[in-house]
């Protein structure tokens, strides 16, 4: 089954201060994403480490509004056998590279997504590291220290102790989810991505169950936490240029409108409910 593959930043070239490689562990409205130090020395690479051997199947890559590289290397690694799993013994094999394009149509303010397929002829091909290679950025006025950045990376994909058959093709339509996108969870809240996340989990089990009432509920639900957290994402999203603005009162009035409309919403879909005793097979047939 296709899932999102955790990950770690274990190597960067260069990174700046409050935009750290480490931001990229968290996805969500108000995701700063990491930045390469001011005048970097090109090309800027990450490393980064699987917490098992896990065949990549799709990486989807949010881009900075400004700070763009102007190509993207994709490098896919593993240890030899009988090797300590670390990025010093790696061996890395080029998957592709991405060319990007300027963001100045768009007055630098629109961040390109860009989704990569694996598909390696067919093959199953567990690896342990990913490395990005970034080459020289655009230059514009906004970038004035010539830095690349990224926004946001997400790793879809399935561990090899869950494959014990080879896959002659990959068909993500038929077991990703669309709320593991990278287009979902940027934009929505990640408290609501979280409660979504549960609730598809708990609406699967009852399809299997034939619980199809309570399927319909969840299903429902869903939908409305979909938008929901959509609105609520754009509310932080808001929230955060206040604060970059320091506009420190109307940032404290977007977070209580912020809170209020989350509370209102829980209220009304009465999750306590569907996540508490509306799961038994009595109340929900």
């Amino acid at each position: 089954m296709t899932v999102r593959l955790n990950f770690q930043v274990v190597d960067c070239s260069s990174e700046d201060e409050g935009y750290k490689a480490a931001n990229l562990l968290d996805i969500g409205p108000q995701s700063k994403g990491w930045l390469s130090s001011k005048y970097s020395i090109y090309p800027q690479q990450l490393i980064l480490q699987l917490p098992s051997p896990a065949i990549v199947q799709q990486m989807q890559i949010l881009g900075n509004a400004w700070a763009v590289a102007t190509e993207l290397e994709i490098h896919l690694g593993e240890v030899p056998k009988k090797t300590t799993r670390d990025k010093k013994n790696a061996l890395f094999m080029k998957l592709g590279t991405l060319s990007n394009e300027s963001s100045r149509d768009f007055d630098f303010k629109a961040r390109q997504l860009m989704s990569v397929e694996v598909e390696n002829g067919g093959k199953s091909l567990p690896v342990s590291f990913i490395k990005l290679v970034l080459h020289k950025n655009f230059q514009n006025k906004k970038n004035q220290y010539n830095q690349v950045g990224l926004t946001a990376i997400n790793i879809l994909g399935t561990f090899e102790s869950n494959n014990n058959t080879e896959i002659d093709e990959f068909n993500l339509d038929e077991v990703l989810s669309p709320y593991d996108e990278l287009s979902f969870l940027v934009y929505t809240d990640s408290d609501v991505v979280q409660l979504i996340q549960k609730l598809e989990k708990r609406k699967n089990e009852a399809v299997s169950m034939e619980r199809f009432e309570y399927v319909k509920r969840l299903k429902d639900t869903i939908e409305t936490l979909v938008e929901s957290g959509g609105k609520l994402g754009t509310m932080q999203m808001q929230k955060q240029k206040l604060v970059e603005k320091q506009d420190y009162e109307g940032a404290k009035e977007k977070k209580n409108e912020i809170e209020e409309y989350r509370v209102e919403v829980y209220k009304n879909l009465d999750l306590e409910d569907i996540l508490g005793d509306a799961g038994s097979e009595t109340r929900n047939p």
